[in-house]
């Protein structure tokens, strides 16, 4: 189930308007629903507005939820489009209310309110735990800026973390952020309404009531590097008269500030980051500090390094050769060692069942010349293969198994075994911890409609990019049981360890061994595609051996 929220504000003389991911008339809740604005003013004094409603399907308001000072000119419609009027008669005093609107199986939850009412001085954590639709204000500093159009940013005060969802400027108006001058390590105080949005908690269309300029900016503020030893430079701007101090965070030496310059009121550091030898990529961080009376400014250099894929995961079940790779491989001598290769099933010799065993022959695509043959080949787990159709021509397929060269062919030697097929194993697991399902046994269930309603483990290998979000802290990647590129099962809209929100690109990456813990779901687009996943919120548990 996808839900999105709206507000709908009954304020004496106040018109507000939402940000929009884009420049259309029509503003997206649900696939099966749009409506033509999200937030509606009406008069304290009494007055109505009204709403087009877009829909693909019946939608109908719970009466329930509609209180008895507010009308609606209609309840319920169809496909279409239906004109909805929201009228209530003056009042003294601001109230509320949260109506119910149900569309297919979803709900989707509007908070009406009635009289503008006076923003409440609140902490980051305050307004997480606070209700949605109650204006709050701010002071927090800014982390990040996702928008420099629109003005989305991170704010954080110590206490949590809160997303702003469009900034207004100076006369009121969106998409000009920039006239504010507003930059990362500003402290602001920002008001606007709060409203949850799948997880994310936002303040939208605030108004600025007071910037406090930085005494830092440091440029750039991450890296992302190689595994390769490297140098560079980057710069501290110091507002002056400021105490100027940094330091290299624990854990963090293999990074190092070679020498520093200082000119005028800029300060130069040449960083040197050694070779990371190991197996996984690394962080670290170089904290900077500026402080000035009672006002601090600490920003930080963010550092990524990868790891040697070529050197540590080619070959490996998180990331198996491809056909050219396999070649290379055994043109340099490496036969001794068990390796995994990936490629589409080219021609099939023969499936013995008598011997249990297959001989067959994988490509890179379906019009390469490089063959790779798999000779005498068994089925999943080293299983003896009981029907010829247990293979076909055009499946993708992932063998373990010793690689050799046979005269002129390139093949995998004798009791090799199929590890996926189109991405999927023999289905294993119980759903628990100590067990968890692969991801052949998930799609099996859903595809069954066996599925359990609680969330379960799931292992398996990030098998596309890690679609890591910045922007709302999750991210949407596709799984297999194996690290060959296939997109069987989706972990939507995931969540780093613990449910924590991702907050850089290096957290989550291709070919990482992971568990995750979510609801198994369906989910059907209106063009009839039915994507096997986990409902959003899905937490990461492991990451190649590692639970944090």
């Amino acid at each position: 189930m996808k839900l999105r929220y709206i507000l709908l504000a009954l304020a004496a003389g106040f018109g507000l308007t939402m940000v929009s991911c884009n420049d259309g008339d029509d503003y997206e809740l649900l696939d099966d629903l749009k409506v033509s604005k999200s937030i509606v003013s009406i008069p304290m004094d009494g007055g109505s507005d009204q709403i087009t409603v877009n829909a693909n399907t019946s939608w109908a308001f719970d009466e329930s939820s509609i209180p008895d000072w507010l009308t609606l000119s209609s309840l319920s419609g169809s496909e279409g489009e239906t004109t909805v009027s929201f009228s209530a008669a003056a009042t003294k005093a601001g109230r509320n209310a949260q109506l119910k609107i149900k569309v297919s199986d979803t709900e989707q939850y509007i908070n009406v309110i009635q009289g503008l009412k006076s923003a409440e001085a609140s902490t980051c954590a305050q307004v997480i735990a606070g209700e949605d639709g109650r204006l709050y204000r701010v002071t927090a500093t800014v982390t990040s800026i996702v928008s420099t159009s629109w003005g989305n940013m991170w704010l954080n005060d110590g206490t949590g973390e809160v997303y702003v969802y469009g900034t207004l400027d100076k006369e009121g108006k969106e998409q000009n952020f920039s006239s504010l001058g507003i930059e990362v390590g500003d402290v602001v105080t920002v008001e606007g309404p709060k409203k949850t949005y799948n997880g994310t908690v936002e303040l939208e269309n605030v108004t600025v009531v007071k910037i406090v300029k930085s005494l830092l900016k440091v440029e750039p503020s991450e890296q992302n590097l190689t595994y390769e030893a490297a140098d560079f430079t980057i710069k501290a701007w110091v507002k002056s008269g400021s105490k100027f101090s940094w330091s290299v965070a624990e854990g963090s030496d293999w990074l190092q500030v070679s020498s520093t310059k200082e000119v005028a009121d800029t300060v130069f550091f040449d960083i040197h980051v050694s070779e990371n030898a190991g197996e996984s990529p690394r962080s670290g961080k170089i904290s900077f500090t500026a402080a000035a009376g009672s006002q601090t400014t600490t920003q930080s250099l963010n550092i990524m390094q990868g790891v040697n894929t070529e050197k540590f995961l080619a070959g490996t079940i998180r990331k198996p050769f491809t056909v050219a790779q396999a070649i290379a491989a055994v043109d340099k001598g490496q036969t001794s060692d068990t390796y995994y290769v990936s490629g589409i099933i080219r021609k099939i010799d023969n499936v013995n069942t008598s011997f249990g065993n297959a001989q067959y022959w994988i490509a890179d695509d379906e019009t390469s010349e490089a063959l790779f043959e798999v000779f005498r080949g068994l089925y999943f787990d080293s299983a003896k293969f009981t029907a010829e159709d247990q293979i076909a021509v055009g499946q993708k397929v992932v063998v373990s198994g010793k690689l050799t060269k046979y005269k002129d062919t390139y093949e995998f030697s004798a009791g090799n075994s199929l590890v996926t097929i189109d991405g999927l194993a023999a289905a294993s697991g119980d759903g628990t911890a100590e067990n968890p399902y692969n991801v052949a046994a998930v799609v099996g269930l859903l595809k069954a409609g066996t599925q359990p309603a609680e969330a379960v483990y799931i292992k398996g290998y990030v098998s596309s990019d890690a679609g890591v979000s910045a922007q709302y802290g999750n991210a949407t990647y596709w799984i297999a049981d194996s690290g060959a590129d296939a997109k069987v099962f989706e972990v939507f809209r995931g969540m780093n360890f613990g449910g924590a929100k991702f907050t850089s690109a290096d957290q989550l990456a291709q070919n990482d061994e992971v568990v995750v813990s979510g609801i198994l779901t369906s989910y059907t687009d209106k063009n009839g595609k039915t994507t096997l996943e986990t409902k959003a919120g899905a937490a990461l548990v492991s990451r190649n051996g590692k639970s944090e």
